[in-house]
């Protein structure tokens, strides 16, 4: 793609859509960011598989706080079209409860389910496990309890 930008070669946004996928799979989270952050630039809504690769990558490097703040962008930018973004929201609050983060993923959780997104169950066990390594019992049967109200 750097090629591409010194040659000013205009390609297209779905084309540089699988440039971040690409990216994101081979583990080059910094180079997807950087052109899935290009194309938000100029006004892309990159598409529920193409961040979802993204946050994918950056939870798996332990960005998991980079991933939850490229997601509530890409919410905000998606507006109706967020309902995709629901396997990246369970990611995300996962990859913040396995980083030590609880807090964090138990707001997740709860702004996930003010909003009236389908939770996968494994998400509430995966949160309510880091919150018990973590030393947080109280905090992790309040997971499992909104995993047992839905």
């Amino acid at each position: 793609m750097t090629e591409l930008t010194v040659l000013k070669v205009d390609v297209p946004a779905a084309a540089q859509e699988v440039a971040v996928v690409a990216y994101a799979r081979g583990g080059q989270w910094q180079r997807a960011e950087a052109l899935y952050k290009q194309l938000q630039g100029r006004g892309h809504v990159a598409g529920g598989d193409t961040t979802q690769e993204l946050v994918n990558a950056l939870a798996a490097a332990g960005k998991g706080a980079e991933a939850a703040a490229l997601l509530a962008a890409a919410a905000a930018q998606a507006g109706a079209d967020a309902g995709a973004l629901v396997p990246a929201h369970c990611v995300v609050a996962r990859a913040l409860a396995r980083q030590g983060q609880v807090d964090e993923a138990y707001a997740m959780l709860n702004r996930m389910m003010r909003s009236e997104m389908r939770i996968d169950p494994g998400t509430f066990s995966s949160v309510a496990a880091s919150c018990m390594d973590h030393g947080n019992t109280e905090l992790a049967e309040e997971v499992l309890e909104m995993r047992d109200y839905l």
